[in-house]
């Protein structure tokens, strides 16, 4: 299927899937180096990253893209120190497709204003 439209479908299985994140609002970190350095350095690493894209994508599907940018930004720290451990049979992650994702919505989040919210075609782009 299509995971944009399956992102946005009301009562889809992938809005369950990422209701049940727990995703916490990255605004309110009151130190950010618990999510990344504390991570790096763990043994479950890719973990955390995938954990911190699901979160970004739950931001996304609330149309928050700063909240998804920041998750994005803290999963960018993760990446480098992730791959060495990510079996491509296990995981679905490349770096590429992480890369083009990161900068989408990094990108879509520096342009948009606290003012304009984020058409539904426009979530679905990122």
């Amino acid at each position: 299927e299509d995971f944009p439209e399956e992102l946005f479908k009301v009562g889809g299985a992938v809005q369950e899937r990422l209701r049940g994140e727990e995703c916490r609002d990255p605004r309110r970190i009151p130190n950010i180096l618990e999510w990344t350095v504390g991570p790096a350095n763990s043994d479950c690493a890719p973990g955390h990253l995938v954990h911190y894209i699901l979160c970004a994508q739950f931001h996304l599907m609330s149309g928050d893209v700063e909240g998804a940018a920041i998750y994005y930004k803290i999963a960018n720290f993760l990446l480098p120190m992730t791959m060495p451990c990510m079996d491509p049979a296990i995981w679905t992650v490349t770096p590429e497709a992480f890369s083009d994702r990161y900068r989408a919505v990094t990108r879509a989040a520096a342009m948009l204003t606290d003012s304009r919210r984020p058409s539904l075609a426009e979530l679905k782009a990122l």
